[in-house]
């Protein structure tokens, strides 16, 4: 497949350096029962078992895709609040004539908090069955702003290097982009328990009709987002079950950073793909349609 580069631009972010960052009605069918003189009188409705069994099991369904998304909010929200406490916490020990570094600190949580209320309406919207307000952005830019509060929830050890290479647009919805971006960075920290580099790299790729058959989605330029870490990498098993609701290989964890990123990718049109080598690392991809190609319809 054809990568089409754009001017390349390569960062490095250090642990102090921060960059700007239905339900579906029952059916119910009313028998009538002719008297005489021909006159109709409707009986009291009866429910259908058939369509009640469906209701049913459509609200059991959606209930259960609910309890997903909570699940994987909450775990985004504690890790968003890792940031906003911690800007706080500065804030309270920074000097008081020292305005710029107060006014940074600020800034950064205000942006921490606008994201946290964001992911609260994404999930109100779907359980209100309401569209997610999407934006048109550019991908590599919004990657280099949430670099600078990644590396506050990452920790001593792990620094940032960012490759942007492209800046195309695409219509997202930014909240679930930077907490996709977020989950695949601390799963990159988390195959590094010595610490390490991740690399987020951003660049424009054009796919053929096969090509985009194979990814099973639809033809056209995207932008794809890399991250990369050189940790213990996955084995097999665990590569095939990565993106499961609740699959998980850490003591702590909850199984719910990489289902988000898929949910993302399907809701865009995209697709995550990933490879990874024990021993070596892992590199996850988030293909994104970019503008031009929700243009060509």
């Amino acid at each position: 497949m054809g990568l089409t580069p754009a001017t390349a631009s390569e960062e490095k972010l250090s642990p102090h350096q921060t960059a700007d960052i239905a339900a579906i009605p029952s059916k119910t069918r009313r028998s009538k029962h002719r008297a005489a003189g021909n006159r109709e009188l409707p009986s009291a409705p009866r429910s259908d078992p058939a369509d009640n069994s469906s209701h049913a099991r459509l609200q059991r369904q959606k209930m259960e895709v609910v309890g997903e998304l909570t699940t994987g909010i909450a775990h985004d929200l504690k890790n968003l609040l890792t940031v906003l406490n911690g800007n706080l916490e500065m804030l309270a020990m920074t000097r008081a004539h020292d305005l710029g570094e107060r006014s940074r600190l600020v800034a950064e949580a205000c942006r921490v908090g606008s994201v946290m209320t964001q992911l609260a309406a994404n999930l109100l919207a779907y359980a209100r069955e309401e569209p997610l307000d999407r934006s048109v952005v550019e991908i590599g830019e919004i990657a280099r702003t949430t670099a600078g509060f990644l590396l506050r929830i990452l920790g001593d050890g792990i620094a940032v290097d960012l490759e942007i290479r492209t800046s195309s647009k695409a219509s997202i919805n930014l909240a679930q982009f930077q907490t996709a971006l977020m989950n695949l960075a601390i799963n990159a920290r988390d195959a590094m328990p010595c610490g390490g580099r991740v690399v987020i790299g951003v660049e424009e790729a054009l796919l053929d009709g096969a090509q985009a058959s194979a990814l099973r989605v639809k033809s056209g330029p995207f932008v794809v987002v890399r991250v990369t870490d050189h940790g213990r990498g996955m084995p097999k098993e665990t590569l095939r079950r990565a993106f499961d609701p609740f699959f998980t290989t850490k003591p702590q964890g909850n199984g719910m950073g990489l289902a988000t990123v898929r949910e993302f990718a399907k809701a865009v049109g995209g697709t995550v793909r990933v490879s990874s080598e024990v021993g070596r690392g892992t590199t996850f991809e988030l293909w994104i349609p970019s503008e031009n190609n929700h243009e060509r319809g």
